[in-house]
């Protein structure tokens, strides 16, 4: 029904009904979750101070189980596909890198093996400019980094090696 009332676009109290009605009769669909934010996207009925904020929610209730705080990391991943270098969005406000590593940091404490969400955070260490911490998370991943964040192997790759050399101190 989210999605439907996404092409109808009744309004958003309408919308926050039937997510109300979702996540009572399924509490655990991350999809209900990830439709409501998809709902708040600029292109359709919200912005992304309504993207933010409602992922900031999700991310306070700390609900790692079900990984809700990741609505907030993705929220961010979507916005930055807006620029033609997704680092200058993560880097534009101190807040998001800060946001990033309470959902990460939060998350790998409770499950330390989830190499795809290691591997996503690595990356975005990487556009936050961080990248001594990406490295570290390069290395602990070590073999087994997941491409799927990174869309290819070269990129892995390039973000692993590019990390690495930039945290390595600069010799005189």
């Amino acid at each position: 029904m989210l999605t439907i009332e996404l092409g109808q676009g009744v309004g958003r109290e309408r919308m926050e009904s039937w997510f109300r009605y979702g996540t009572a009769v399924d509490p655990g669909s991350y999809q209900i979750y990830a439709q409501k934010l998809r709902y708040l996207e600029p292109q359709w009925y919200g912005s992304p101070e309504d993207m933010i904020a409602y992922g900031e929610e999700l991310l306070a209730a700390r609900r790692w189980s079900l990984k809700l705080p990741f609505v907030l990391a993705f929220a961010y991943f979507q916005l930055g596909q807006r620029y033609e270098d997704p680092s200058e969005f993560y880097q534009e406000k101190p807040q998001t890198c800060r946001d990033i590593k309470a959902i990460y940091d939060g998350y790998l404490k409770q499950y330390p093996d989830a190499a795809y969400e290691r591997s996503g955070y690595a990356l975005t260490l990487y556009y936050c400019g961080d990248y001594a911490a990406a490295s570290q998370q390069f290395k602990t991943l070590g073999s087994d980094g997941r491409i799927g964040p990174f869309l290819t192997r070269a990129n892995y790759d390039n973000k692993r090696i590019d990390s690495a050399a930039r945290a390595a101190p600069q010799r005189r």
